[in-house]
């Protein structure tokens, strides 16, 4: 029997999807717009970029708003690309067909594969999971040999070079044309998300492999992240304390200095270095209250006096 989940919310859609890449060997993907692995640091192509299994791809253009990066990182991951041909039939899918030996997960709703379709547009999607032999999987029979039929001549194509470099073009010119106007677009979307709002959007699984990421690209050792968080915890305990300020080898922790400049350093603002070490009073007790979570209550309180 499949259990059928209604995933009315971007937290809720991003779990499972990050969940079936972990556990499935096989994807199925048609979508009628691909957005680029270089917007929201990378989502949501992060997502397969832990799934070990064979991709098939069938990709709509959607008014030459795929970003040719899409197209070419699924070229990159070998995947089994066809991009969906132009004519009188718009390419409007939204469908994950997740599988593995006896089992199936089916994402089918309203998102894209972009970074607003995953993480800040109202979507709603659902997820239908269960063994691929329970007694009502007959009904995903028709959807397969749709995707079947999307997936091949007449209907869709293998991009060559020669086609990557001149559908390059033609986005650019959208592009130009599209900046141009004063509506408002989801090509014009994707390409104003600001670089750093994947962190308020992500999962933790997201987060801490990111974390990962960045320690092999600069050759840290994981064990050293853990003994710097293990030197906060001792030095540093909640709830904070004004006191904490008068302590050199507390600021030093709380400035990033070194030894401790392991997340970066934001004694580097002068300002921040003053207020560590000669700060006000109620400028240290601001700084104290935010850390503990009690500054907004505070802040109510005043109002209200």
């Amino acid at each position: 029997m499949a259990d059928t989940l209604i995933l009315s919310s971007s937290a809720s859609f991003t779990r499972e999807f990050e969940r079936c890449c972990r556990e499935y060997d096989n994807v199925h993907i048609a979508i009628a717009w691909c957005g680029s692995p270089d917007k929201g640091y990378g989502l949501p192509f992060t997502h397969l970029e832990r799934f070990n299994g064979k991709i098939t791809a069938t990709v709509g253009r959607a008014f030459d708003q795929t970003h040719p990066d899409g197209i070419e990182y699924f070229r990159a991951r070998k995947a089994d690309l066809r991009i969906f041909r132009d004519g009188a039939v718009l390419f409007h899918p939204k469908v994950y067909l997740f599988s593995s030996a006896g089992r199936l997960a089916l994402f089918v709703g309203s998102s894209n594969f972009t970074f607003s379709g995953f993480y800040t547009n109202a979507e709603i999607n659902v997820l239908i999971e269960g063994p691929a032999d329970a007694p009502d999987a007959y009904r995903l029979d028709e959807l397969q040999r749709q995707l079947k039929a999307w997936h091949s001549e007449p209907l869709s194509f293998i991009p060559s070079d020669a086609w990557i470099a001149d559908y390059r073009k033609k986005f650019a010119l959208n592009q130009q044309a599209q900046k141009r106007s004063p509506v408002q677009t989801p090509l014009q979307y994707e390409e104003q998300i600001p670089p750093a709002s994947w962190l308020t959007n992500a999962t933790w699984d997201t987060y801490y492999q990111k974390v990962l990421d960045g320690l092999v690209e600069h050759n840290r050792d994981k064990l050293e992240m853990l003994d710097f968080f293990e030197t906060v915890r001792k030095n540093l305990p909640l709830p904070w304390t004004v006191a904490y300020f008068d302590d050199l080898e507390r600021r030093r922790i709380i400035g990033g200095y070194e030894p401790y400049g392991w997340f970066g350093h934001v004694g580097a603002s002068g300002q921040f270095r003053h207020l560590l070490a000669g700060g006000t009073a109620a400028q240290k007790r601001t700084v104290v209250d935010v850390i503990n979570g009690e500054f907004p209550a505070r802040l109510h309180e005043n109002t209200l006096g």
